[in-house]
C-alpha cells in the first residue's frame, strides 16, 4: 500500500529528518509544499486551486505535488504541518470528502487563529480542527497536535492566537482529548525564534513518528540503552587534529583550494558578486521560514562554504549544517544538528570557524555581522584557514586558536 504524507511549509534541512523518522513504515512518500512564509499564501493557493466555489481541494493538491498525480493512487493520505501551514490544512479540512480522505493531521507548532475577546472569529477558524478532533477522539482519524510557549501579538489590530491558546481552545471544544487525539505542550528554549525552529528540527521529527508510524501500520524502534560515558580519567580517544584522508572535510578543504586556484573573485572587485558567486548563493535560503532568499549580490563567506559541503557531500552522507547565506543561521542549524562546538574547541582539518567580523568585539551586539571559514591545517597554537570573500575573493588565513574573534566551530563530520 501507498502512504502520501503531505509536509506542509517544511524545508529542505528537515526533510531528511522526517524520511528517517517514517522510515519504519513501507510505502511512504513525504511531498513537500511551500508557498510562503505567512499563512495567507496557503489560503491564497487553495483557493487558485480549488477555483471558484466550494468544491474539492485535495484532488488538485495531489495532481500538482505528488509523484503519482491521481488521489486514488494511495491507500492513506496523512498531512503534516509546521507554522504558517496550518492555513492550507484548514483549507483541506473544508469539503467532506477531503475530509474523509485524509486520515491523519500532525500539527507542529502550527495552528494559529483569530484573537477576539468573545472567541468568534477564534473558534469559526478553530472549526474544521475541532471536527478533526472529535473524529480522533471517536477512533475515525488521528489528529496529533503539538504546540509552545512562542508568544504572539495580544493586542492591537495584528493581534492572534499563540499554537498554545489555540491548542487549548480546539480541546476545550472537542471535550477534551482522548482516542486518537493527543495534544502535547513542548517548551525547549528560552529565545521565541529558537523554540519555534526546534519544533521542526528537534521534538518534531519523533513527534510526528510516534503519531503515524503505528497508524501507518509501521513499528516504532525501541528506545536506544543509555549511553556509557568515559570514566572522567579516560583519555582523548583522538587527538589527531587531521581529518581523514576522505572525509567529507578533508574533500571541501580540496575544493575550496581548487576554487581558489580557479581564480574565483567578485566582478568587479568590490561588488559582491559574479556569476560563480551567484551559483553559490542559489540555493540558500532563510531559515526561519524556509524561503529562497535568490540573491544577486551578498557577502560571500557563508554560501560559498554551504556551496563546498553540497558539492562534496557523497550519496547519503550526512552533512554538518544547512544552506544558509549568514554565519549566525550556520550556527543555529549546527546547534540543532549537534555540530556546533565552543571556541574552546581543538578544531580539525575541514571544520569551519565562525568568527566575528574586524572591529567586532562582542557577538550580543554584532547582529548579522560573521565571517565563515574553513580549517586546512591544525598546529600547536595556530590554524590556517581557506574562506571566500576575503579581500573580494578566496584566501587563505592564519588564526590563533585563541583569537577573540572566534565564535566558535561547526565540527564536520
Amino acid at each position: 500500500m501507498k502512504h502520501l504524507v503531505l509536509f506542509v511549509h517544511d524545508n529542505a534541512e528537515s526533510r531528511p529528518l522526517y524520511r528517517a523518522a517514517l522510515a519504519p513504515v513501507d510505502g511512504v512518500e513525504m511531498v513537500s509544499i511551500y508557498c510562503g512564509g505567512y499563512s495567507q499564501a496557503y489560503v491564497d493557493a487553495a483557493r487558485s486551486m480549488r477555483g471558484s466555489g466550494r468544491g474539492r481541494l485535495l484532488p488538485q493538491v495531489v495532481a500538482r505535488y505528488a509523484r503519482v498525480p491521481q488521489l486514488g493512487a494511495y491507500g492513506t493520505v496523512s498531512v503534516i504541518s509546521f507554522s504558517a501551514g496550518y492555513a492550507l490544512v484548514r483549507e483541506l479540512l473544508q469539503h467532506p470528502d477531503d475530509r474523509a480522505a485524509i486520515g491523519a493531521v500532525v500539527a507542529i507548532d502550527s495552528i494559529h487563529a483569530g484573537f477576539d475577546p468573545d472567541r468568534t472569529a477564534m473558534d469559526a477558524q478553530c472549526a474544521p480542527f475541532v471536527e478533526l478532533a472529535r473524529r480522533a477522539k471517536a477512533g475515525g482519524a488521528l489528529f496529533a497536535l503539538g504546540h509552545t510557549d512562542v508568544r504572539t501579538p495580544q493586542t492591537g489590530p495584528k493581534a492572534f492566537a499563540s499554537t498554545t491558546q489555540t491548542a487549548a481552545e480546539i480541546v476545550r471544544l472537542a471535550d477534551g482529548t482522548g482516542g486518537d487525539f493527543v495534544a502535547e505542550a513542548f517548551d525547549t528554549e528560552k529565545d521565541d525564534t529558537r523554540e519555534h525552529v526546534a519544533a521542526l528540527m528537534s521534538w518534531g521529527p519523533a513527534f510526528a513518528a510516534r503519531a503515524l508510524v503505528p497508524y501507518l501500520g509501521g513499528v516504532l524502534p525501541a528506545e536506544p540503552e543509555p549511553e556509557e560515558w568515559p570514566e572522567p580519567d579516560a583519555p582523548d580517544p583522538d587527538p589527531n587534529p587531521e581529518a581523514e584522508p576522505d572525509s567529507l572535510g578533508a574533500r571541501c578543504v580540496a575544493w575550496c583550494e581548487a576554487e581558489r586556484a580557479a581564480g574565483v573573485q567578485e566582478e568587479p572587485l568590490g561588488s559582491n558578486h559574479s556569476d560563480r558567486i551567484e551559483w553559490y548563493a542559489e540555493p540558500a535560503y532563510r531559515r526561519e521560514t524556509g524561503a529562497l532568499l535568490r540573491l544577486k549580490a551578498l557577502p560571500w563567506c557563508a554560501v560559498a562554504q554551504c556551496a563546498a559541503q553540497r558539492e562534496c557531500l557523497a550519496p547519503g552522507e550526512a552533512g554538518a549544517h544547512g544552506y544558509y547565506a549568514s554565519g549566525v543561521e550556520l550556527e543555529e542549524s549546527a546547534r540543532t544538528v549537534g555540530t556546533w562546538r565552543g571556541p574552546d574547541y581543538r578544531p580539525r582539518v575541514g571544520d569551519l570557524a565562525i568568527l566575528l567580523r574586524q572591529g567586532v568585539s562582542d557577538p550580543a551586539t554584532a547582529g548579522w555581522e560573521r565571517h565563515v571559514v574553513r580549517v586546512r591545517t591544525v598546529g600547536a597554537s595556530e590554524c590556517t584557514t581557506i574562506g571566500g570573500n576575503e579581500n573580494n575573493r578566496w584566501g587563505v588565513s592564519a588564526l590563533r586558536l585563541d583569537d577573540a574573534r572566534i565564535v566558535g566551530w561547526i565540527a564536520y563530520p
